[in-house]
C-alpha cells in the first residue's frame, strides 16, 4: 500500500487502521522511493511505532523503487534496502540502456515494440535476480500499456528465475486485467504458484477496501 509519504491519498496511520478494519493480518507499506527521498527515516520510525500499536498485525517496512537501467539497479539507497523487509522492484517505464536514468517514455517504447520488448525482458530478468528485490509489483503493467506481445516461453522463464532466486511475482488487485496472462500461465504450470503473492497497490483507504474484494476474487481463480 501507498500513503501520503509518496503518491497515496491517506496517511500511514489511516491506511493501517483501514487494514485492521478489514481483518488483514499481514500488510506491507511500500511507498515509492527515490535515492533522494529524505523522508524515509521518519517513515520507518512511524511504521515501527505502528507495529507496537498493532502487535497482532504483521506490518512490513517496505518500498517500491523503479529500475534505473536494464541491469535492474534500484533507485534506492543502501539504508532503504537494509532497513526494509518488503522491497519491490518495479518498472514504470522501460529502461533504454545500462546507463542509470536512461528511460524511454511509453510513447517511445511503442515506436519499436520488438526492441522495447527485449529491453523489458532483460530488465525484468535482472530485477528478479537482484538480491535486493523481494517481489515484482504489477509485472505485466508495461506489456499492456505499451501493447507489447508477451511470449509464453519468456513468461515461463521469468517464473523459473523467480523460483531460483526466491523472488515473488505479484498479482495486483489494482490492475486485474494485467493478471490475466499470469493466471492463464498458472493453469498450465501450477508449480509456479509458489512464487506468487497478492498485492493491493492501494493508494487510499477506499481503494484498499475495493482492492481487498478484488484480491478475494483473484484468490478464488488462483485456487480453482
Amino acid at each position: 500500500m501507498h500513503t501520503t509519504y509518496s503518491d497515496g491519498e491517506d496517511s500511514l496511520e489511516e491506511m493501517v487502521s483501514a487494514a485492521q478494519d478489514l481483518g488483514l493480518q499481514s500488510i506491507a507499506v511500500t511507498d515509492h522511493v527515490r535515492k533522494n527521498s529524505d523522508w524515509f527515516t521518519d517513515y520507518v520510525s512511524k511504521i515501527k511505532a505502528l507495529q507496537k500499536i498493532y502487535p497482532d498485525m504483521d506490518i512490513k517496512i517496505g518500498f517500491e523503487a523503479k529500475a534505473l537501467n536494464t541491469m535492474g539497479e534500484l533507485d534506492a539507497t543502501e539504508e532503504m534496502i537494509s532497513t526494509s523487509t518488503m522491497r519491490l522492484g518495479a518498472m514504470h517505464r522501460i529502461p533504454n540502456s545500462e546507463t542509470p536514468g536512461d528511460i524511454m517514455s511509453n510513447d517511445e517504447a511503442m515506436l519499436d515494440k520488438q526492441r522495447s520488448y527485449g529491453l523489458w525482458l532483460k530488465t525484468m530478468k535482472n530485477l528478479i535476480q537482484n538480491p535486493h528485490v523481494d517481489a515484482i509489483p504489477h509485472p505485466m503493467r508495461l506489456i499492456f500499456r505499451c501493447e507489447l506481445e508477451l511470449r509464453e516461453s519468456d513468461l515461463h522463464d521469468l517464473f523459473e528465475l523467480c523460483k531460483k532466486y526466491s523472488t515473488k511475482m505479484e498479482l495486483t488487485a489494482n490492475m486485474p486485467e494485467t493478471n490475466e496472462p499470469i493466471l492463464k500461465h498458472l493453469t498450465k504450470h501450477p508449480g509456479h504458484k509458489s512464487v506468487m503473492q497478492f498485492g493491493s497497490d492501494a493508494h487510499s483507504t477506499e481503494h484498499l477496501k475495493k482492492a481487498h474484494e478484488e484480491i478475494i476474487n483473484q484468490l478464488k481463480i488462483f485456487l480453482s
